[in-house]
């Protein structure tokens, strides 16, 4: 029988385990923003092509302030609750970035697509993390808007708004001002510099212990290589851990998050309508090359990532 005192000290040992755990979590988290080359865009890139500095100024305004509201939105709550706000948004923050490498390096949205990590501007103001460009030989290349969501507690109140959202901008997508836009874009593949304009937009989401496993993954990989002499059995490591990240299971279950909100998209626009037809035909475009990069990674077992609570909260969203 296990007495009072041993109840309490398995308890302590517990907490403490646990405590360190979200400090090696935070500290992966900065590993990855911080040695990453892929960086946001600076919205000063755009000054006088296409925008003027004193629109540009406005905008680096209209951030500052969202951020001061942040903060004062948070300064009633304790010290304690304040550190989980900001842990959440670095682990969010190194999430993104993993993801943008995986589009970027690692072809997790197939061979065709690049990514590029939107201005604070865009991200705060817009919503959108990430955009994906998809090259077309024949045509323009296609965009998506990427919404990236880590839920931490279990909670999906926050992936629900988000993806509410996304369908609303997909009704309004005939308005210039209610369409999903993001306003500061530079395509890596062509000389396009301005905003892009009625573009779908798509969340994608995981659970925190899954993503902090590929957040680990990644961390691990970055400090291994940090070191001036590399032994041969942290080269083996690292080879390990890209291997891992190349074939992760990650980039088959966000591509079909993606392909479920799509298909949703195209079934409430109507095609036999002239002002739907070429916003439906762009998303129709993206369905495709979705689809071709899942033909591309048949061999991925997703089973266990199947499970994920916010993979299911999507697909239950996005279901017709």
């Amino acid at each position: 029988m296990i007495g009072e005192k041993e109840k309490f000290m398995s308890g302590r040992d517990t907490e403490e385990e646990a405590v360190y755990r979200e400090m090696a979590r935070v500290a992966a988290a900065e590993t990855v923003i911080n040695k990453t080359d892929l960086i946001r865009i600076n919205i000063w890139d755009f000054a006088n092509d296409p925008y003027a500095k004193k629109e540009i100024a406005a905008d680096e305004a209209e951030v500052k302030k969202r951020q001061g509201d942040f903060d004062n939105d948070i300064e009633h709550l304790s010290a304690a609750e304040v550190a989980t706000v900001e842990k959440r948004k670095k682990i969010s923050e190194a999430v993104e970035v993993i993801v943008c490498e995986g589009a970027e390096n690692r072809e997790w949205f197939g061979a065709d697509a690049h990514s590029v990590r939107t201005s604070e501007y865009d991200d705060i103001k817009n919503g959108v993390d990430l955009v994906i460009e998809f090259e077309n030989e024949d045509e323009q290349p296609e965009h998506l808007a990427l919404s990236i969501d880590i839920t931490t507690t279990g909670d999906t109140a926050i992936l629900e708004r988000k993806m509410k959202r996304c369908r609303e901008r997909i009704k309004d997508h005939r308005d210039e001002n209610r369409c999903q836009r993001v306003k500061y874009f530079q395509s890596p593949k062509t000389d396009y510099k301005g905003p892009l304009i009625g573009i779908a937009p798509v969340v994608v989401g995981l659970s925190g212990e899954n993503a902090f496993e590929l957040l680990e993954l990644r961390a691990q990989s970055i400090r291994l290589g940090g070191n001036k002499a590399i032994s041969a059995e942290h080269k083996k490591q690292i080879r390990e851990n890209e291997e891992k990240l190349n074939e992760h299971p990650v980039q088959v279950i966000f591509l079909q998050q993606i392909l479920w909100q799509l298909e949703k998209y195209l079934n409430l626009l109507d095609k036999k309508d002239e002002r739907d037809q070429a916003f439906y035909e762009k998303i129709d475009n993206v369905v495709n090359a979705i689809y071709a990069a899942l033909n591309e990674k048949k061999n991925i077992d997703t089973t266990e990532l199947e499970k994920d609570k916010s993979h299911q909260k999507i697909k239950e969203l996005a279901a017709p």
